[in-house]
């Protein structure tokens, strides 16, 4: 409701973790040859949530994927200060190629399941929580992690092609009762036309930056530093 903040409880993030089973069920039963790709958060670079794939009648349960440990979000209850939007209560899954993709803020990886059996095709293992969504683009998968990192992983093997630190050094902090780095990549990543964005840093006096980078090499497009 208007003006009214909305307190995430155990039982909501539990709810969360049960629709992110459902999201990898509805994956299962779709058509592997004739659904649409959907490899990025909310489906697009708009963040539209729309597709123009169609849902038939007579869905049927193939198989379900369970992860050994549900979400512990950043900012759990009771111990924080004040209440917070819960953006990583979940892991948001993308698909693309036959695979569904989602990262983990507890192993602090980024798996591939194969759509048509359900089985872990790979597993990449990052140095810090993986809380957002990652993105597919022409056979390559990005990720943001708060190990200050943004990796770009092969599609085909899990293989890493390229990673980029946005802030100045791999100092490192406890955060929400993590080791993290002093910029960890809090955002998800977006890929449009062969660009990736995203940002680094939740502490204003150590500095924030948004980046740009081409989705090939990693070489940097433009790196704003000044906010």
């Amino acid at each position: 409701m208007k003006g009214q903040i909305e307190v995430v409880d155990d039982r909501q993030i539990q709810a969360c973790f049960r629709v992110f089973i459902s999201l990898m069920v509805l994956l299962a039963v779709c058509s592997v040859g004739a659904a649409a790709d959907w490899p990025t958060y909310r489906s697009d670079a708009a963040r539209s949530g729309v597709t123009s794939d169609t849902v038939g009648p007579g869905l049927s349960l193939r198989w379900k994927y369970v992860p050994t440990h549900r979400p512990k979000p950043a900012w759990p209850m009771p111990s924080e200060e004040l209440p917070r939007m819960h953006i990583d209560n979940a892991y948001p899954v993308v698909m693309a190629g036959g695979n569904a993709y989602f990262g983990s803020c507890v192993t602090n990886k980024v798996t591939a399941v194969g759509v048509s059996e359900g089985e872990i095709r790979w597993e990449f293992s990052t140095e810090g929580p993986v809380r957002f969504a990652p993105a597919v683009y022409a056979g390559k998968v990005y990720a943001g992690s708060d190990d200050g990192n943004v990796y770009c992983i092969d599609c085909r093997d899990g293989s890493l092609v390229w990673k980029y630190r946005a802030g100045p050094s791999d100092e490192k902090v406890i955060g929400n009762g993590r080791m993290i780095s002093l910029w960890p990549v809090r955002t998800g990543v977006l890929v449009d036309d062969g660009v990736v964005y995203f940002a680094a840093g939740i502490f204003p006096y150590e500095g924030l930056y948004v980046c740009a980078l081409d989705a090939g090499d990693g070489s940097v497009v433009w790196k704003n530093d000044t906010i």
